[in-house]
């Protein structure tokens, strides 16, 4: 489990929780939930992440998301949040916000890995909450 403050404006929302079962991944909100389906290596990977950052464990050999941050501080590249905004395709798409205000396209699997390993939030489109997401709050509302 991946816990993170909770914060709310209009076009996004900070996810709470996320949580990798089998190969899905879940992220919640404070009213939604929003499932997508990750391959097997991409939930593991995630999982471990989570794993690493939730106990603060070390690896033997440093992972993706360690050598990628490590090369953003040797660069002065701050990451600020992970977007999940939309779904295209079938395929949701994320971006990686830095501090700068500079957007990189990513999976929304590898954004999570960075904001595990970097300790930044994930925030997901209001909009895709109300479009695939599920309200957990009032039963069939879509209203955010």
């Amino acid at each position: 489990m991946f816990m993170i403050p909770l914060e709310v404006n209009d076009d996004i929302s900070e996810a709470k929780e996320i949580v990798v079962q089998d190969s899905r991944l879940f992220y919640f909100t404070q009213c939604f939930e929003l499932g997508m389906q990750v391959s097997d290596q991409q939930a593991q990977e995630i999982e471990t992440a989570l794993i690493r950052y939730n106990e603060d464990l070390e690896t033997e050999r440093p992972l993706m998301p360690e050598v990628t941050s490590d090369i953003m501080n040797l660069y002065g590249l701050e990451l600020e949040r992970a977007e999940i905004n939309s779904i295209e395709n079938q395929s949701y798409r994320a971006d990686l916000v830095f501090t700068s205000g500079d957007r990189v396209d990513a999976r929304p699997s590898d954004a999570v890995l960075l904001a595990a390993e970097s300790d930044i939030p994930v925030y997901l489109s209001n909009e895709l909450l109300r479009d695939q997401g599920k309200n957990t709050c009032l039963d069939g509302s879509q209203m955010i």
